[in-house]
């Protein structure tokens, strides 16, 4: 039970499921990205048999995997990280791989020919809007965008101060001590929604450094497509492009 809950997790991380890599169908288990696509039931029904399948091949590989001793240590591995990312710790770069490319890349296949053209572009859209502004410091929008070195390092480090934003957060939310001294449980959750308003203006500062660096801000504003509003889904970011400004603090 333990391992069938730690793969679903792996799937359910944001940023390990990208645009135009395996596994972006598996955002259409989401039911506003149903919504905004305007999936008809009859696409509904093919996708979840689709997807399903997906899953069932590659929990079987990922079972396959861990019985080995390399795939013991990546599960040791995996279990470190998600201890740490559950106290608000950042998804390290070197995090252990999960081996569902292939049943992945057959599940995207399959639900390509499903969708039309249109709702395929836009599921891309809408993967990139998920990923949000740190998906600027991955290898697949560094390539795309032909950012420099200097400007990915710089991407970087805003995305390593995100983590630790991120971790920070995380520890004060969970911190015992503060949570005894609650008076109430709704006093608790005050003081819990107050440090992640905190942490969400802090992370807007950072998106607006990140995008005022990039060079390519139109390019990559026309890749997101058009933003859905808060009142359609309420995680997908609006994203703002301020006016350019000289690179650094």
């Amino acid at each position: 039970m333990r391992t069938r809950w730690t793969f679903a997790l792996l799937l359910l991380l944001p940023g390990l499921v990208a645009a135009d890599r395996p596994g972006l169908s598996s955002r259409l288990r989401d039911p506003a990205v149903a919504k905004a696509l305007k999936i008809t039931d009859e696409q509904r029904d093919k996708l979840k048999t689709v997807l399903d399948r997906a899953m069932t091949e590659a929990y079987k590989a990922f079972e396959l995997r861990e019985a080995t001793p390399e795939g013991q240590e990546e599960k040791r591995r995996r279990d470190e990280v998600r201890t740490q990312m559950a106290n608000g710790g950042p998804l390290p770069p070197d995090f252990p791989p999960v081996p569902l490319d292939r049943a992945m890349e057959k599940a995207d296949a399959a639900a390509r020919k499903i969708l039309s053209a249109d709702q395929w572009q836009r599921l891309r859209e809408l993967d990139l809007q998920k990923r949000g502004w740190p998906a600027l410091a991955d290898s697949d929008l560094v390539r795309t965008l032909d950012l420099d070195d200097e400007s990915v390092a710089f991407l970087k480090e805003l995305k390593a101060e995100r983590a630790q934003l991120a971790k920070q957060a995380g520890e004060e939310a969970n911190s015992r001590e503060a949570q005894d001294a609650a008076r109430s449980g709704a006093e608790n959750q005050q003081r819990v929604s107050r440090i992640w308003a905190q942490t969400r203006k802090a992370d807007d500062a950072l998106k607006t450094q990140a995008l005022r660096a990039l060079s390519k801000r139109a390019r990559y504003k026309a890749m997101l497509g058009e933003p859905l509003p808060e009142s359609v889904v309420r995680y997908f970011p609006t994203m703002r492009f301020p006016a350019p400004a000289p690179r650094g603090r």
